[in-house]
């Protein structure tokens, strides 16, 4: 597995949400070639979380389109809310194919006042 992706999979595990745990197990025993998409984005100021998604989705760091996937992960992290978080995922379900199954999770940190930091992964 790529380098880049073995990050965004540890980022993720470092905020501890459970509920993404299982997909996370999952990715790390596919193929490289299973990973079809891998993003990150910041996202700073009131529109914060949707811009870091916007962002995540625009620095792709693999080869392949996200409309490709059968499933998505998306995690944000940083001063997060669950509306705007909410709204972040919708926006990404608006962008990709509708039988695209999106797992979403978000950790709010103190630390990141008036910004939010998105990683995306999509694989079949």
């Amino acid at each position: 597995m790529e380098k880049s992706i073995q990050e965004i999979i540890e980022k993720i595990r470092r905020c501890g949400d459970s509920d993404i745990d299982a997909y996370l197990d999952r990715l790390m025993e596919l193929d490289s070639n299973d990973i079809l998409y891998s993003g990150m984005g910041e996202g700073y100021g009131d529109n914060r979380v949707l811009d870091a998604v916007k962002d995540c989705i625009d620095r792709n760091i693999s080869e392949q389109k996200i409309n490709d996937a059968t499933d998505i992960i998306l995690y944000m992290t940083g001063d997060v809310g669950l509306m705007d978080s909410h709204d972040a995922t919708e926006y990404l379900k608006s962008v990709i194919q509708q039988h695209t199954n999106v797992i979403s999770g978000c950790s709010y940190d103190g630390s990141m006042a008036e910004r939010c930091e998105a990683y995306v992964i999509s694989f079949s």
